[in-house]
């Protein structure tokens, strides 16, 4: 079989998948070697995928705003190793979060601030549900719940995956470049990159081509639901990118 054959078989079958409600593309420079469409994009009105759906990238908006956290570091803003106390406003500066903390440690996991989501660290409490969505639009909006977070430990070598750090490196992109942090992932990716129908859509507006996330039955819900409860408004900078 040939190469871009075998390819595209592969790519048919994984967008054929069961659990799989997405798009696969597998692309070689500009050229598109293959791609296909799995599942529905919108379970309740039976919407299937296709080539414009926008889908959440989750965890992966942590890359776009390392990316941005380095632009910042390449203009002058701020260093890697400046500390995090030395940049945020006192009022925004969450107590958990050691003082020598630097922004490399949040860039690697490192700095020791505990989580506010216990999938991540269940030692903490589940401070998202416990103080609802407070229509978070902005990295800032954040604070409440930083604020609430049970004290944290030093910096150390030992990465520990955490997704308040990345919200504290949203705030220091809002502190540091007097936009929101959808506007400076905007910039500093998106536009870069030519990603044009990506970005931070807010769940209160209506935004065609999107896939609609839900959550699988579980001990207290017999049926699937939309994880919308789980998100914030309009992103932020640990999980929320189109």
């Amino acid at each position: 079989m040939h190469p871009a054959a075998q390819v595209e078989r592969l790519v048919r079958e994984a967008a054929s998948a069961e659990d799989l409600s997405g798009s696969v593309l597998v692309a070689a420079g500009d050229q598109v070697v293959a791609e296909a469409f799995g599942g529905l994009a919108d379970r309740a009105a039976g919407i299937a995928p296709n080539p414009e759906t926008r889908f959440g990238t989750a965890s992966v908006t942590k890359m776009f705003t390392a990316v941005a956290v380095a632009r910042q570091v390449e203009r002058g803003a701020f260093g890697f190793q400046t500390r995090v106390c030395e940049i945020l406003p006192a009022e925004w500066y969450p107590r958990a979060l050691d003082e020598s903390a630097t922004v490399h440690n949040l860039l690697t996991h490192t700095s020791g601030i505990p989580d506010y989501l216990p999938d991540e660290d269940p030692t903490t409490p589940d401070l998202w549900l416990a103080l609802g969505n407070p229509g978070i639009r902005r990295a800032a909006d954040f604070v409440p719940i930083l604020r609430a977070l049970p004290a944290g430990v030093q910096p150390t070598t030992v990465a520990n995956y955490c997704n308040a750090g990345y919200v504290v490196l949203g705030m220091v992109l809002e502190a540091t470049s007097d936009v929101s942090y959808s506007e400076a992932i905007a910039a500093d990716v998106f536009e870069s990159a030519g990603m044009t129908d990506s970005g931070f859509l807010p769940f209160d507006e209506q935004h065609g081509d999107i896939g609609v996330g839900w959550l699988p039955p579980d001990a207290e819900h017999s049926e699937e639901r939309i994880n919308i409860d789980l998100l914030p408004v309009a992103g932020a900078p640990d999980d929320g990118a189109f």
